[in-house]
């Protein structure tokens, strides 16, 4: 969900009317709508902090920085960056966090980065399915992923398994064979040989780079 659609919603959900946010920031309300349906891609700040303030959010929610409504944003928008300077980055099909599960590589949402962290690194994001990281990663919480082949010792990453089913996990190696291990003890880790990482085959997809809560 981008911007436009989570003002819209919430606007929606809390019964007010385009008109009467139009009314407050002092601008008409087709301008609202605009910004609704993302006619107008580039939103100032100083637009989004009112219409915040205006739905009973903080700015972090309607950015998709945060799940949470929270008035009182986690991050200060004018200490991070502009509008202006954002990127948006897929989010994709479902990963697992327990039993891997096939990679659905749907797109199925936006969310938005600093292009600091984004720089010349292709990156995506991925929203977790199950328990097997809790407690660091839960349930539902979307996975920021630095796409990439190679991984080090104790990193979190996203492993394909068979070419198609999709995991994260934290990574071990060894000499002649590698394992991916859950944070949540009651799983089992998967151990796999040389031989297997090969043939099945296991193949790295990236790094976790963040983790954005649900909640």
């Amino acid at each position: 969900m981008n911007v436009a659609q989570r003002i819209k919603e919430l606007r929606k959900a809390k019964g007010i009317s385009a008109e009467t946010i139009a009314e407050r920031l002092g601008t008409n309300p087709t301008t609202i709508y605009r910004y609704e349906k993302g006619d107008i891609e580039k939103m100032p700040i100083s637009i989004l902090e009112p219409i915040a303030e205006i739905l009973g959010c903080s700015p972090a929610y309607l950015m998709g920085w945060e799940e949470k409504k929270d008035p009182a944003p986690a991050r200060s928008l004018d200490l991070i960056l502009d509008m202006k300077d954002i990127v948006a980055i897929p989010v994709l099909g479902k990963i697992a966090a327990g039993t891997p599960i096939y990679a659905d590589e749907n797109k199925i949402g936006t969310i938005y980065v600093s292009p600091e962290l984004k720089k010349d690194d292709e990156i995506f994001a991925l929203r977790v399915k199950g328990d097997s990281m809790i407690p660091r990663i839960q349930d539902g919480d979307i996975l920021v992923v630095r796409k990439q082949e190679e991984a080090e010792n104790g990193d979190i990453v996203c492993a394909l398994i068979n070419g198609d089913e999709a995991c994260v996990k934290k990574l071990q190696k060894y000499k002649d064979a590698i394992a991916l291990i859950s944070l949540n003890p009651t799983y089992e880790p998967m151990h796999f040989t040389a031989q297997e990482v090969e043939q099945l085959p296991v193949r790295i997809l990236g790094k976790v780079i963040e983790v954005r809560s649900k909640i």
